[in-house]
């Protein structure tokens, strides 16, 4: 019920926007794709305008969507991009199909007069996917709805486009605003609110939105995770004599490393590795990066780590956590 809520809401939406075009004129070019990027999202296309942006709440248990919506005329056509927030996901095979068919089917049920044309299971920049196309109407006139919907790290990101049944160039537009699409870092803002381990003086700030885990170790002080299964463990080694160093043999001798290098942040030398491994318990390859710092009482180690396919949106979030990180002598 709260899917098909929110579906209806958000074809409500487009149909308003699409509705108000002529209203307010907003002319271009089918053919003027502009590249916009969105890094708090982590992802840019290309729209033939300026596109107006939208969060739509689904309530604490369900998250929020963000849209980002472009209507232009020459002729009427709408392109939108939804980014699916929320804090249940979908990771199983059998679970993701069930899924995907579910956001298509609560377009066509939000929509007026609907008849669904084809859907099709593909994968699309590498992420299980599915294309979808259906007739409905908006104000009484007939227009067709075609999209992409992706599952990246569990949750749906949607492309769509709407178009009158003529338009001629709708064929060509559409795999200009699709081919266009890019994932990219998420630049995610650090919570306000740091964790601050005063008996180990350790302190940083975590990404915003991230929760905290349950340490299982002595050595370890915090473990922040998004449900994306991106996290950030921090350690704390607690002996004098174990230094960066020594944590980089155990990484090439159990790991093994990608590349190593080191970085400054706030006055203080850091060491870095990166690598990926394969995950039994979980079934899929991990990629991390380790920033080391060196104390008198021993390394404090920040463990940056996601599925190896989506690491890089994770990036710079890692970044700025270890770059935030403040740690004793």
């Amino acid at each position: 019920m709260a899917k098909h809520n929110l579906m209806k809401r958000i074809a409500i939406l487009g149909t308003i926007i699409f509705g108000l075009s002529v209203t307010f004129a907003w002319s271009a070019e089918p053919d003027h794709f502009r590249q916009y990027r969105y890094p708090a999202d982590g992802f840019e296309v290309a729209f033939p305008q300026k596109p107006l942006e939208f969060r739509t709440n689904r309530g604490p248990d369900h998250g929020h969507v963000n849209s980002y919506q472009a209507v232009v005329i020459n002729p009427v056509s709408q392109y939108s991009v939804f980014i699916s927030h929320s804090p249940k996901r979908v990771f199983e095979d059998a679970a993701i199909d069930a899924y995907l068919e579910g956001i298509v089917r609560g377009l066509t049920t939000a929509s007026d007069q609907a008849v669904l044309k084809y859907t099709k299971r593909t994968k699309f920049l590498g992420f299980p996917a599915i294309e979808y196309q259906y007739t409905h109407k908006i104000e009484g006139v007939p227009v067709i709805g075609r999209g992409i919907v992706l599952l990246v790290d569990g949750e749906h990101i949607r492309l769509s486009q709407i178009y009158p049944t003529d338009d001629s160039n709708a064929e060509n537009n559409f795999k200009k605003f699709a081919g266009s699409f890019r994932l990219m870092s998420i630049d995610g803002a650090l919570s306000k609110q740091r964790f601050d381990d005063r008996a180990r003086s350790i302190s940083f700030s975590a990404p915003d939105g991230w929760k905290p885990g349950i340490p299982k170790f002595a050595q370890v002080v915090a473990i922040f995770a998004n449900p994306g299964g991106h996290s950030i463990t921090v350690l704390d080694s607690g002996t004098p004599a174990y230094v960066c160093d020594n944590y980089k043999l155990e990484m090439q001798a159990t790991q093994g490393i990608q590349s190593n290098g080191e970085t400054s942040a706030r006055g203080r030398t850091v060491t870095w590795l990166k690598s990926t491994a394969h995950n039994a318990a979980a079934g899929i390859r991990m990629t991390s990066i380790h920033y080391c710092v060196n104390t008198m009482k021993g390394a404090v180690i920040m463990i940056g780590a996601a599925p190896e396919q989506t690491f890089f949106r994770s990036e710079t979030m890692f970044r700025s956590a270890a770059t935030s990180m403040v740690v004793r002598k």
